[in-house]
C-alpha cells in the first residue's frame, strides 16, 4: 500500500470515543510506504476496549508531529478496556516536541486499560520531550510488553523519561525478552529498556 502523495488523516479522534477504533485488525505482513502526516498521531489516532491490532508493517514514513501529544507510528493513544498489538513493526521516523511519543505507541491513557504489547519492532528515530521510547513513550495503565525490539535512535529534546522499550509507566508493568540496539539520548532517567516506573516494575 503506496501513500506517497497523500497527507494521511489518523484513523479516529482522541478527543472523540464514539469514532475510536474498537475492531479487530489483521494486517497479513501487507506493508504500508511512505506514511506521512503532519499534526496528526500516526495510522490509528486512538483505540479502546476490545481493539486488537496485529502484523502491521508500515515500512517507510515521516510522522511530523510538532506539539502534539500521544503519538505513535501505528497507535497515538490508547483508552481503557482490554486492547491488544502484536507483531507491528515501524519504519518511519517520528519527530516531535511533546510528551508521551513512542515508536509504536505513543500514550497508553486510562489507568484501567489492561494492554499486551508482543513481538512489536521499532527501526525508526524517535525524537520528542519527556517520555518518548522506542515501542511507548507513557503509560498510567497496567501493561505486559514481551519480545519486543528497538532499532531505532530515541532522542529527547529536554526532557527526561527516555528507552529503548518504554519511556515512563506510572502504573504496574511487565517487561519480559525485550532488547535495544539503539542509542538513547536524554538529559536524565534515561536507559536501554525503561527510562522511569513510579510504581512496580518487573524487567
Amino acid at each position: 500500500i503506496d501513500l506517497d502523495n497523500i497527507s494521511w488523516k489518523s484513523i479516529g479522534r482522541s478527543n472523540d470515543s464514539t469514532v475510536n477504533f474498537a475492531g479487530n485488525l489483521d494486517g497479513m505482513n501487507n506493508k504500508i510506504l511512505n506514511l506521512k502526516t503532519e499534526n496528526e498521531r500516526g495510522l490509528f489516532a486512538a483505540v479502546i476496549n476490545g481493539c486488537s491490532l496485529s502484523n502491521i508493517i508500515i515500512e517507510s514514513g515521516s510522522i511530523e508531529c510538532g506539539k502534539l501529544q500521544g503519538v505513535g507510528a501505528v497507535v497515538g493513544k490508547i483508552y481503557g478496556g482490554n486492547v491488544s498489538i502484536k507483531k507491528c513493526i515501524n519504519k518511519a521516523s517520528i519527530n516531535g516536541s511533546a510528551i508521551s511519543i513512542g515508536g509504536i505507541i505513543g500514550e497508553i491513557v486510562s489507568s484501567y486499560a489492561n494492554v499486551t504489547i508482543s513481538e512489536c519492532k521499532n527501526y525508526g528515530n524517535v525524537m520528542g520531550d519527556s517520555s518518548t521510547g522506542g515501542i511507548l513513550g507513557a503509560s498510567s495503565s497496567k501493561i505486559k510488553i514481551d519480545t519486543c525490539q528497538n532499532f531505532g535512535n530515541i532522542l529527547s529534546t529536554e526532557g527526561s523519561s527516555v528507552a529503548g522499550i518504554v519511556g515512563n509507566c506510572g502504573n504496574l508493568i511487565e517487561i519480559r525478552k525485550c532488547t535495544n540496539a539503539g542509542n538513547i539520548t536524554g538529559w536524565y532517567k534515561s536507559a536501554g529498556i525503561l527510562g522511569e516506573g513510579s510504581s512496580v516494575a518487573t524487567v
